[in-house]
């Protein structure tokens, strides 16, 4: 099975939908393997390249995640949701859609 990292909504859908037996023999049809196997080609080089990106950062003397994370929790709530992200978002002149 596969499932989002980043939808909760679809890791929810994927999550409570029924289960149905599969036989030894069965496979999937072999464009849609193909797809899935693009799929994980596309996602493994996404994750390295954002494990790059992260490793740059870490190495500057003037970057902190926790002076990140405060910039974006304005209010001090320790966590950051939508608004806040909206919040931060919007004073950057970039409004989500």
């Amino acid at each position: 099975m596969l499932l989002t990292s980043s939808d909760n909504y679809l890791r929810g859908v994927v999550v409570d939908r029924p289960a149905y037996n599969i036989a030894k023999d069965q496979c999937l049809h072999r464009d849609t393997e193909q797809l899935v196997c693009e799929v994980l080609r596309c996602e493994l080089e996404m994750t390295r390249a954002l494990n790059k990106h992260r490793e740059a950062l870490e190495t500057r003397y003037d970057f902190s995640t926790k002076a990140a994370f405060d910039t974006i929790d304005q209010l001090g709530n320790n966590y950051v949701d939508s608004f806040a992200l909206a919040a931060f978002l919007g004073k950057q002149n970039y409004h989500a859609t």
